[in-house]
């Protein structure tokens, strides 16, 4: 049941993540969704190697995808590998 409950409010987070805010929001909130919780920085993700696969996923052209990931310089990003360089930091957009 817990467990349950975790994935129904994941899955809420993610709904308001898509429809309420905006795309640094949605972007950042999908990259701290490749990492393990409770994981420490840097953390090293793969994206998709097409930047369209995530933009589909979050609802946002992909121009803006790949606009918002270079904005976000803090992460260290590197073709389609990422290293989370400073996790906390990256949760402060959600803020």
């Amino acid at each position: 049941m817990a467990q349950m409950t975790h994935r129904i409010h994941a899955h809420w987070d993610e709904i308001e993540a898509l429809v309420l805010k905006n795309s640094t929001y949605c972007v950042v909130h999908y990259l701290l969704g490749l990492i393990v919780p409770g994981a420490l920085s840097p953390v090293a993700v793969i994206l998709p190697p097409r930047k369209i696969l995530i933009a589909a996923r979050l609802a946002v052209p992909p121009e803006t995808v790949s606009r918002t990931l270079r904005s976000l310089s803090e992460a260290g990003l590197s073709g389609d590998d990422v290293t989370l360089i400073d996790i906390e930091r990256l949760r402060q957009h959600l803020q």
